[in-house]
């Protein structure tokens, strides 16, 4: 099962590395509307191959290779039903970062994916947004622009 699950995960990295990358990454000092989903598509690839590499050396030594905080019996138990919500939730994310802007569209990828983790809604809801305001002022900070979406028609963006 672990082996389906990280061969899920990587395509769907690579899903969003090329969707993302259609919708432009733009460069360093000019961000495009698919800066955001094409790093967190490359994060989900990179994690996804390095949890795959341990799964298969595991299977081949027997012993965990990359991570020994949890036994290999509670480390190798896979919540089906967090991981769709969370595919599900990058695949939507990044349909509608375009449309929706950065600010909304991160802000519910975040709150759904904390509280898919088992994140009470309160703090699940304060993380986003204090994460989402975090990254919008640096990054404007560096003289970086996000996708307004529809932050744009209301005149707040």
């Amino acid at each position: 099962m672990n082996i389906v699950m990280n061969v899920v995960w990587i395509g769907l990295g690579l899903f969003l590395l090329t969707y993302s990358y259609s919708l432009g990454v733009g460069s360093l000092h000019v961000a495009g509307p698919g800066l955001m989903p094409f790093l967190i598509g490359l994060l989900l690839l990179v994690v996804s191959l390095c949890l795959g590499f341990e799964t298969v050396m595991k299977s081949r030594t027997g012993k965990r290779v990359l991570s020994t905080d949890k036994p290999a019996e509670e480390a190798d138990e896979i919540d089906l039903k967090k991981s769709i919500i969370l595919i599900v939730s990058l695949i939507l994310y990044a349909l509608v970062m375009e449309q929706l802007g950065f600010v909304i569209a991160t802000f519910l990828l975040l709150a759904v994916s904390f509280h898919a983790l088992g994140v009470r809604r309160l703090p699940a809801l304060a993380g986003s947004l204090g994460t989402v305001l975090a990254c919008y002022f640096v990054f404007t900070y560096l003289g970086q622009r996000f996708p307004p979406g529809i932050l744009r028609y209301l005149g707040m963006y």
